[in-house]
């Protein structure tokens, strides 16, 4: 997936990604929206050390 899908996808907001990576910081309501689009479509989140607060992982289904 592009950084413009997602963007657009999860946010209706297709400069999202770019906006990141140019220092952008992305409001808590917004943070939120980007976290339910994500568990909506299989990502995951797990914590770890406190120097990475987030690991972003897609959840595969194994089905028999």
């Amino acid at each position: 997936m592009t950084p413009t899908r997602f963007g657009r996808d999860a946010l209706n907001d297709p400069r999202f990604v770019l906006d990141l990576r140019r220092g952008r910081e992305p409001r808590r309501r917004t943070l939120g929206r980007v976290l339910a689009y994500l568990e909506e479509h299989g990502a995951f989140i797990r914590r770890e050390r406190k120097t990475k607060p987030f690991i972003l992982s897609h959840h595969h289904n194994i089905s028999a």
